[in-house]
């Protein structure tokens, strides 16, 4: 047989962000920074259209297709970070931030109404508190300028696993044998894939800028 799903989420959310830059020393361009964001209040409706063709006929089923909708407000976790960077003259600069994220404390309810509240999905939060760990992501770049018009730039980017090392997903057991009741498991049949280690992410880049003209 054959199966296919148009998936589509619309909706919008909210959060808070927070921060500051402080230079401790008058006479030198070093800077320190730290800055707080909210977790992000989703109202979110998903909309899934689902066919499937049997690709040898059956006495039963042959083909069809099912339309269903899931009202839910997911909150993503809270993160707070920390940078320093500075300067030195005007032909070289650098910088390094860090990223902690609050992953275990991500939650998802259900409500037909008009509001961030609802029913909590009690066996999706306790599974993502078990399956998903705090996230550390550190980014470090700098840039360098030969001439006035030229710039080059190096980055990276670590971001550590969100999840723990015997996490997996299965849309029937949790890992203890238990059946998964979560609501979520049953409105799509797409495939669900996980990035279990962590992410490593090298930037190059080179700019020209002139006048009122620059290209990156």
């Amino acid at each position: 047989y054959s199966i296919w799903n148009d998936y589509r989420i619309t909706g919008y959310g909210f959060n808070f962000k927070l921060g500051g830059i402080v230079r401790p020393f008058e006479d030198n361009t070093f800077r320190l920074g730290f800055a707080v964001e909210s977790p992000t209040w989703y109202k979110l409706k998903s909309s899934v259209f689902m066919g499937y063709t049997d690709e040898v006929p059956s006495p039963t089923v042959s083909s069809g297709s099912v339309e269903s909708y899931l009202p839910f407000n997911p909150r993503s976790p809270w993160k707070v970070r920390a940078s320093m960077g500075s300067t030195i003259g005007n032909k070289f600069a650098w910088d390094v931030d860090y990223e902690f994220a609050n992953y275990k404390g991500m939650s998802v309810r259900y409500s037909d109404y008009d509001s961030f509240g609802g029913d909590k999905d009690v066996a999706m939060n306790n599974h993502t508190s078990e399956t998903l760990k705090n996230v550390h992501t550190i980014r470090a770049g700098m840039e360098y300028r030969p001439i006035s018009p030229f710039s080059f730039r190096l980055g990276y980017n670590f971001t550590s696993s969100p999840y723990n090392q015997d996490a997996h997903f299965d849309q029937l057991l949790l890992p203890d044998g238990q059946v998964f009741r979560s609501p979520a498991l049953n409105y799509t049949t797409h495939t669900n894939y996980m990035i279990t280690k962590p992410t490593h992410i090298l930037c190059l880049g080179v700019g020209y800028k002139w006048k009122r003209f620059y290209v990156d």
